[in-house]
């Protein structure tokens, strides 16, 4: 889970988030997220970024939860504007083979095929699930 979730991190006002409690606010998230609930996704999202600025996962939770209200180009600027951030490349490259498909649900294929072929010759964890979109696959 430090992997995914990172360790004790300060926050600006002297308040850190265990490992743990980023878990258990990932997992309210996402479940606000499939409901489309971006009220509620949105609250914890953020709070996550503010104490896991340089992770994807946040941002790629703000962004199904808009995927999931219906509003796939929505999510898919949200999740552009993040990837400009000093995130990591393994990072940007997840959060962009998200961003790849809400640009795929909001109609904008060419776009979605362009950033999902780019992902996948990335070499970092994302190729796989980038492959997957593309209905490519790579034997080991």
């Amino acid at each position: 889970m430090e992997k995914l979730f990172g360790s004790r991190l300060p926050y600006t006002d002297g308040i850190s988030l265990s490992t743990e409690a980023a878990h258990l606010l990932t997992e309210v998230g996402f479940l606000a997220a499939a409901q489309g609930d971006v009220a509620r996704a949105e609250v914890i999202f953020n709070a996550l970024i503010g104490f896991r600025p340089l992770r994807a996962y946040p941002r790629i939770g703000l962004g199904v939860a808009w995927m999931n209200a219906g509003q796939p180009a929505f999510a898919a600027t949200l999740m552009e504007a993040a990837s400009l951030s000093d995130m990591e490349r393994q990072e940007r490259n997840l959060l962009d083979a998200w961003r790849g498909v809400a640009l795929q649900q909001a109609g904008r294929t060419a776009e979605s095929v362009r950033l999902l072929r780019q992902v996948a010759q990335s070499g970092t964890d994302a190729a796989t699930m980038a492959n997957a979109l593309l209905g490519v696959t790579v034997k080991n």
